[in-house]
């Protein structure tokens, strides 16, 4: 296949030895930081002695060995193993009574050697890890990674395949978000949980630490609110006429945590996810108010990073871009994206719906009781989609963004879907959960969720809200700016630039704005951008050109309300 090396506009804006300098976990930042991001070492092999490594030449890290970003740009093979290598010095002043080493996320499987000695081995693409290096620390440093990426399914491998076609892309090997170190002290803060409770103003603190004595500190727009001092790990505080947060008015609050050796910056947002009855209809309602979720599949690939895009200001751009046609929502397609992503939707104002990963291989369950409970069959594949979600949720559920859980994709992976939703509404019973997000559901979901490409936009009535939650797919070749020189993916094809934007129009103003009326509660069109050789996004690939006209678009949309 002819494919094309095509740039983002923010691929100049990347300093290759120091990428992706900010602090990477938003939601809990601390003094101590120091990136290792930049550029490494590296080796494709198939057979290694790691005391007798010849390196082939320099990878920019963050960026996937398959990536332009990357400067490497080879495609890992089933049987080769991809190996980092990085020299780093630590000053006594940096160096408390803990040094712990994270990488954000690397993909599919890696060990991590310190000095010669393993200190780590970690399965999995899309999570983050953190391990304690500080008894393994010296003056100067050597740290070695490797990876192998066979796209197992037992693990979560969303749309990486090794034979990239149609909606299914090229695969992300390696490193592919940020490296750092953290000094800490021993009686650090680990984590702080924020449940906010939106009707009665509260809002309950827990903090993981063995400390037990902390001070807290509650800002709004730098201005002191609440500052108190607690000798328990728990404490719950009353914010008098807060200020709540929508897509119109992304209001967070800032708060800071001190112990007698650690402080912390983290924030959180008053805002409630609910179902209730407006208009006869069961509707989504964002702090007691309906609210239509009107959004984009965000599959979350750059022409030039594929995973990783070359700055933050990549991330910022789509938001405010999709944002200012008319859109409030991204649903986050099978992937989980660095955490600095939600934070700017937290910032910025935008909804977001988070799939969970897909392991395992593609299912049809027949509409009768209990079918699904005999795919996937794989215990260990199940036992790992489990611990993946639920890890998941975790890492995520702290970003007031967020307010869907999609468990399934139709049937990517499905099994046990009623016994998933009841696990999935334990471990975050504040937000919406879509089970099967297109597919079976046996009415264990929070939503009746339709992806409708094909046909007129109807459905059956349910007792639960209508959510569209894939449509649309109509695809166009933007001249210059394609990937795949002889194929392309789409659901409806358009040879002319102006065809292709009367049809979304006329998709709007024909079938979805009439639904609403009918019960419609969230429609998300597909998709944001082109992804390889998918030619169905409203941007371009390499985000340099959208393809309708803004104005026209966004005065369809203001159309999309109750």
């Amino acid at each position: 296949m002819d494919t094309v090396h095509l740039k983002t506009p923010y691929y100049d804006q990347c300093d290759l030895n120091h990428p992706w300098p900010e602090y990477p976990r938003p939601n809990l930042i601390r003094d101590s930081f120091l990136s290792l991001n930049g550029l490494w070492d590296y080796a494709i092999l198939k057979k290694y002695d790691l005391t007798q490594l010849h390196y082939q030449g320099k990878i920019c890290v963050p960026f996937c060995v398959e990536s332009l970003l990357s400067q490497v740009g080879k495609k890992l093979q089933k049987n080769e193993t991809l190996i980092y290598h990085k020299s780093f010095h630590l000053p006594s002043s940096f160096i408390q009574e803990k040094v712990i080493l994270h990488f954000e996320a690397v993909s599919q499987f890696c060990k991590v050697y310190l000095n010669g000695k393993q200190v780590f081995e970690h399965q999995g693409a899309y999570l983050p890890f953190e391990i304690d290096i500080t008894s393994n620390l010296k003056e100067n440093n050597e740290l070695i990674v490797t990876v192998t990426n066979p796209i197992s399914i037992l693990y979560p491998y969303g749309k990486q395949t090794k034979h990239p076609g149609g909606a299914f892309y090229t695969p992300c090997s390696g490193i592919w978000q940020s490296v750092w170190l953290e000094s800490v002290s021993k009686d650090y803060i680990q984590n702080v949980t924020i449940d906010v409770h939106f009707d009665t103003s509260d809002v309950t603190l827990t903090m993981d630490s063995l400390s037990q004595q902390f001070e807290i500190t509650i800002f709004a727009q730098q201005k002191i609110l609440y500052k108190k001092r607690i000798q328990q790990k728990q404490v719950t505080l009353h914010i008098d006429e807060f200020h709540p947060w929508s897509c119109e008015d992304p209001f967070l609050y800032q708060i800071e945590i001190k112990t007698p050796s650690d402080k912390i910056l983290s924030y959180f947002a008053f805002r409630k996810v609910t179902i209730e009855k407006y208009q006869n209809y069961p509707r989504i309602f964002l702090n007691n108010q309906p609210c239509f979720n009107n959004g984009l599949l965000d599959q979350g690939y750059f022409s030039d990073g594929l995973y990783t895009p070359a700055t933050w200001k990549a991330y910022e751009d789509d938001i405010l871009k999709m944002k200012s046609l008319g859109f409030n929502t991204l649903r986050k397609h099978i992937k989980i994206e660095p955490r600095l992503f939600y934070y700017l939707c937290d910032k910025l104002g935008m909804l977001v719906w988070q799939d969970m990963v897909n392991n395992g291989t593609t299912t049809y369950a027949p509409e009768i009781p209990h079918a699904d409970e005999c795919n996937h069959k794989n215990p260990k594949s199940r036992k790992i989609f489990i611990e993946h979600s639920q890890q998941t949720i975790a890492l995520l559920k702290p970003f007031p963004s967020i307010i869907l859980w999609t468990i399934f994709n139709e049937g990517w992976g499905q099994f046990c879907s009623q016994k998933l939703y009841q696990k999935v509404k334990k471990w975050d019973p504040t937000r919406i959960i879509d089970t099967t997000s297109g597919w079976v559901d046996y009415g264990a979901s929070d939503v009746k969720s339709l992806h409708i490409y094909f046909h007129k936009i109807k459905w059956k009535s349910d007792v639960r809200p209508i959510t569209l939650s894939e449509f649309g797919g109509y695809a166009y070749q933007c001249k210059n700016h394609i990937y795949s020189l002889n194929k392309t993916y789409g659901y409806k094809f358009f040879k002319r630039a102006k065809a292709y934007q009367n049809a979304i129009l006329k998709l709007y103003e024909k079938q979805i704005i009439p639904a609403i009326h009918r019960g419609l509660c969230a429609c998300i069109y597909t998709q944001l951008s082109d992804v390889e050789e998918e030619t169905n996004g409203l941007l371009t690939y390499d985000r340099q050109v959208l393809k309708v006209n803004a104005d026209e678009l966004k005065s369809i949309l203001k159309k999309l309300h109750y």
